[in-house]
């Protein structure tokens, strides 16, 4: 059976000061494949990447997401389950959007999640949605997303099973992800950017985490990064792609996986020497667990 180890509830005044996770006994651990969703494999991309075993990443979401007014077209991203309720993803992917002039909003009555499915996408266990919670300090700029996270509430709890479990959030702000750790990002993402072909299977990779002002992260919006929001990632030709945006980025700790990051975007897709940045998780732990811990009774 898996339990809550606690949950406790804080007022949001000391929550800064105090921190405290809310965790299950069995997060970041999958009980067939054990920490192996987050140990080094081999250095394929998730472009013609390593297939995903069953249970293997079993915090993995899937999120088809609708837009209103309808453009009969489901926007694709990933996430990670925290809680029975709740799952983190970019904010990009459940922000509003403009196209050929019409502004269209991120609907969650009509979106859905899809947990404990390796194979094809919109397989496994669907869940309807509650509603979006984009940061508040969002912004879409010239250089790049600026708190580019949001939570997705799910409508009921999940049940954890073998194939669905919850990963483990960082112990506090201050968790430290080290220079050349290997990470492991996962999602399904476009395959070939010119034709625009999506794997029928979740794959998975393992890059490098870098420093960001390095020769292996540098771009032109380098000097106007936060470094305490975003980390960089690199492994030349191994990379995220379109797709893949919001899902986990996760590092081992004592056995267990933990979530150090959220896929921000795959842009470059592998084709540049340039890596990747994405939102780094221990930053924003205050406002994921004024969200979490609020509903916790």
């Amino acid at each position: 059976m898996w339990t809550k180890i606690f949950i406790l509830c804080t007022t949001y005044v000391s929550l800064a000061a105090s921190f405290h996770t809310v965790l299950y006994d069995s997060c970041g651990f999958s009980p067939t494949k054990a920490s192996m969703g987050c140990n080094p494999r081999q250095y394929n991309r998730i472009i013609k990447g390593l297939e995903v075993g069953e249970g293997e990443i079993p915090w993995q979401v899937d999120l088809a997401i609708r837009d209103k007014p309808a453009r009969g077209k489901v926007h694709k991203c990933g996430g990670s389950l925290l809680s029975a309720s709740y799952v983190l993803t970019a904010g990009h992917c459940i922000n509003d959007r403009t196209i050929s002039g019409i502004k269209y909003t991120s609907d969650p009555e009509k979106s859905f999640l899809y947990l404990g499915g390796n194979q094809k996408r919109a397989t496994g266990q669907k869940y309807n949605i509650i509603r979006f919670i984009l940061h508040p300090l969002y912004e879409e700029t010239y250089v790049g997303i600026k708190n580019d996270i949001g939570l997705i509430e799910i409508d009921g709890e999940v049940t954890f099973t073998p194939l669905i479990q919850p990963i483990c959030l960082p112990y506090d702000k201050n968790e430290n992800i080290e220079l050349e750790s290997s990470v492991v990002v996962s999602g399904w993402g476009l395959q070939d950017t010119e034709n625009s072909f999506y794997i029928p299977h979740l794959m998975r990779t393992d890059v490098f985490v870098k420093n960001v002002s390095s020769t292996e992260c540098q771009t032109s919006s380098t000097g106007l990064v936060d470094p305490n929001t975003v980390f960089c990632v690199n492994n030349y030709p191994y990379s995220t792609c379109q797709g893949d945006s919001g899902g986990p980025v996760t590092l081992e700790r004592n056995g267990r996986c933990m979530l150090v990051g959220v896929i921000a975007s795959g842009t470059n897709c592998g084709s540049l020497r340039i890596g990747s940045k994405h939102i780094r998780v221990s930053y924003y732990l205050d406002w994921i667990y004024q969200h979490i811990l609020s509903s916790c009774v």
